[in-house]
């Protein structure tokens, strides 16, 4: 009974997680795509991840508020057979797509991570780029061997899994998982760690040699990287190991820690990799100042309107005596209008640093 109790308690600290996950990366890649300041080769790879996990985080989010329903549903229909209830869960071809998708997603968010790890240890290693980062060759391997990892594990699940078993609860604990789980493993284990050690070993002897600005900011870069690659592997790892059923305590320990962590990783990664980055708070700090200057600027003009409407009056009440009052509305007016002028946006064109992440 306890268990239950916190099998239900982690599911709504789940709900709420993906729920700040998905309000984050949405704000995420909507200041990512506002702002032309922050357009440039690292924010687009960021782009990309911030995109696989927003995905992921709504299948999970829709899968989850659909089996809450379902379960409301069985329960107000007394002896309702199964698959009658009209939820997703019930219309396998839809809930098969959804799990597919949010698996395809996760492996997605793996690869965006190696490309990151490429992007900064290109950046740190070679000196001159002639024709910048190739980014058809980051999309295809982004979106595209995901794909070719995904589709494999597909036809195994859908010819090995009996019809009876209903929608894809469980299969992470499935050996067919791990057509799937191996490469992501790979990945992190071994590609993107290896290329974390290289990037430090370089950087630390190029901070030795020069405190170049270029070099501070690729550091605060990887500083970054350092939190959020453990933080996908281990909860990817975690996904894997069936809950202890020992004891309360052990149970109670792990649930919370990894629905904690698998539900809140995209608002962990839109804080690292947005919201405390050093180029985006200058540009939403200037897009505030620009605001409350247009915002005076109008409050301005509508008084000078006002006072020129009013001196108007007065000459039409009493002819030949307000032409001085109305000239000098009118020079009022000019100079008010004058002294309100719009400062041109310099941030247009400014060049988009690599993250200069406050950690």
């Amino acid at each position: 009974m306890a268990m239950k109790e916190i099998a239900k308690n982690t599911r709504a600290v789940e709900v709420a997680g993906l729920a700040v996950s998905l309000v984050a990366l949405a704000v995420s890649l909507f200041i990512f795509s506002y702002f032309r300041s922050l357009k440039c080769s690292r924010t687009k790879i960021h782009v990309n991840l911030f995109s696989a996990m927003l995905i992921q985080v709504l299948c999970r989010l829709v899968l989850y508020i659909d089996q809450y329903v379902a379960r409301l549903v069985a329960g107000e229909i007394a002896g309702a057979a199964a698959g009658t209830s009209g939820t997703i869960s019930d219309t396998r071809v839809v809930c098969e797509a959804l799990y597919i998708l949010m698996e395809y997603t996760w492996t997605v968010m793996f690869m965006w991570m190696f490309i990151e790890g490429l992007y900064l240890h290109n950046q740190i290693t070679v000196s001159v780029f002639s024709d910048g980062p190739n980014f058809k060759l980051y999309h295809c391997i982004g979106w595209g061997v995901p794909l070719i990892i995904t589709i494999p594990w597909v036809i195994t699940v859908a010819v090995t899994l009996p019809p009876t078993e209903g929608c894809w609860l469980g299969i992470e604990f499935l050996t067919t998982y791990w057509i799937i789980q191996g490469p992501r493993l790979v990945i992190f284990a071994i590609i993107n760690l290896t290329f974390l050690v290289i990037i430090i070993s370089v950087l630390v002897n190029k901070l030795k040699e020069s405190r170049s600005s270029e070099a501070e900011q690729v550091r605060k870069a990887v500083k970054a990287a350092i939190l959020l690659l453990p933080l996908l592997g281990i909860t990817n790892i975690m996904g894997m190991v069936k809950p202890p059923s020992d004891t309360v305590v052990a149970y109670g320990v792990y649930s919370y820690t990894s629905h904690i962590l698998s539900s809140f990783q995209g608002f962990l990664v839109a804080l690292f990799y947005c919201f405390l980055n050093g180029e985006v708070r200058q540009a939403l700090s200037k897009h505030w100042d620009r605001y409350w200057q247009r915002k005076g600027q109008y409050r301005r003009t509508s008084r000078s309107q006002s006072l020129y409407t009013s001196e108007t009056e007065v000459q039409s009440t009493f002819p030949g005596k307000g032409f001085v009052k109305i000239q000098l509305a009118k020079s009022t007016q000019k100079s008010k209008l004058n002294n309100g002028v719009h400062v041109q946006d310099k941030t247009s064109g400014s060049s988009c640093e690599p993250d200069t992440t406050t950690l």
